[in-house]
């Protein structure tokens, strides 16, 4: 074991940075709860329920300050930019390989008209997974 820790190292955990918005002493509070509640369990205390009472305890607490009273993530400008980019960037990358895949176009072309956008629209099943241009079908739908 120790010529492993030699070799390896050994970490102590990781330490949560300050300028973390929701790390703080009500967070701190509820997981030495949670950590006290575990030590006694291991003394052979039945607190099995107390134990899983306290980890959930932590996981709403910590869950409300990361993603707020509403329970949504807020997002800063920049997660919401590095968002947008990847989504682009796969979005960009599906619609390129059909197209490289596809011989070239040959005759005439045949030009696509609003109906034929709107009787496809109706063939189509709702509820279904977004395609290739990241929107869903219902929305395409309403905007009928």
């Amino acid at each position: 074991m120790d010529s492993a820790a030699e070799v390896c190292g050994t970490t102590r955990g990781g330490k949560h940075q300050e300028n973390e918005t929701w790390w703080g002493e009500v967070v701190q509070q509820k997981i030495k709860e949670k950590e006290e509640a575990f030590k006694k369990r291991q003394k052979g205390e039945d607190l099995k329920e107390v134990y899983k009472k306290k980890e959930k305890e932590v996981k709403k607490v910590v869950a409300k300050k990361k993603h707020g009273p509403n329970g949504m993530q807020t997002w800063t400008r920049k997660m919401i930019y590095k968002v947008a980019k990847q989504r682009a960037r796969t979005r960009q990358d599906k619609m390129r390989e059909p197209l490289e895949r596809l011989p070239p176009a040959e005759g005439q072309v045949q030009e696509i008209s609003f109906e034929d956008v709107k009787d496809a629209l109706k063939k189509m099943k709702s509820g279904k997974a977004a395609g290739v241009s990241g929107l869903p079908v219902d929305l395409l739908k309403h905007k009928e």
